[in-house]
Parts: structure tokens; sequence; C-alpha cells
């Protein structure tokens, strides 16, 4: 309820800690609430890198590659949404064992499809 101090704390914490995934999340969260759709799409993308390189970062990094993908449907950005999808499925497609990853890469296959039509 108060975005312009969100805004500053969310900033002042990314100066002291340019890696942390905490840092991230909350960062993409106000993007997300700010309606800057852009900004969210591009956080959870760094987001997605930063789990995709630890091998423990499996179901997290396929949550954040899709709500990358829906952020840039939200700031039309087709080409940018589609991209993120087909890099969710090069690393999730059949979801690795983990029956909450396959229901993220049935999630972005219909996203995927909506961007076809």
């Amino acid at each position: 309820k108060a975005p312009r101090r969100s805004r500053d704390i969310i900033y002042s914490m990314r100066r002291r800690a340019p890696k942390s995934r905490f840092v991230l999340w909350a960062e993409a969260k106000y993007y997300e609430n700010q309606r800057l759709h852009q900004q969210a799409a591009q956080t959870y993308g760094k987001l997605a890198d930063s789990y995709e390189t630890e091998g423990y970062g499996y179901y997290n990094g396929a949550v954040t590659r899709n709500k990358q993908a829906h952020a840039h449907i939200k700031a039309k950005e087709g080409a940018f949404a589609e991209s993120a999808c087909k890099r969710l499925f090069e690393r999730y497609s059949g979801g690795g064992g983990d029956k909450r990853v396959a229901a993220i890469v049935k999630d972005t296959e219909k996203l995927l499809e909506r961007l076809s039509k």
C-alpha cells in the first residue's frame, strides 16, 4: 500500500545483495503490482536464469520462466513470450517426474496456443 516506499526498500536491498533471489522475487512482485509488466518479465527471466544454473532449482525455474512468459503477454510482447515458452519447453518438457512442473508445462502449452491464434 506504499509503492514508493516499497520500491525504495527493494532498490536499497538490491544494492546490498545484487544477486539475491529474495530481492528479485520482491522486485518482480512490485513490478506486477505496479503493472510494469515488461520489468516484471525481465526480473522473472533473471530469476529463471539463476534457478536454471543450479540442480536444486528445477521447480522454481519452471515457475519463474512461466511467470516471465505471462508477464511478456501482459506487456504485449508476444515474441518474447513465445521465446520464454520455448525455453521452458527445452528445459522442462515432460516435467522430469515432478507433477507440479508437468502442470506448469501444460499451462505454458496453453499459453503458447493462445499466442498462435
